[in-house]
């Protein structure tokens, strides 16, 4: 599974991803709706979800 952020679902992701319930959790420190990152779930088949933009 692979995916390329975009801008708009966060750049750089950069922290390790926490598992919880079989869905990922993590944080990109740039991108989203004002540049300042954002905090999204990746699923177990490679769904990518973004929860909040900062």
């Amino acid at each position: 599974m692979q995916h390329s952020f975009s801008g708009s679902d966060g750049e750089y992701p950069t922290a390790s991803l926490l598992d919880v319930k079989s869905l990922l959790y993590g944080t990109a420190g740039d991108g989203g709706e004002h540049a300042d990152g954002t905090v999204f779930s990746v699923s177990t088949t490679g769904t990518v979800h973004v929860l909040a933009q900062l």
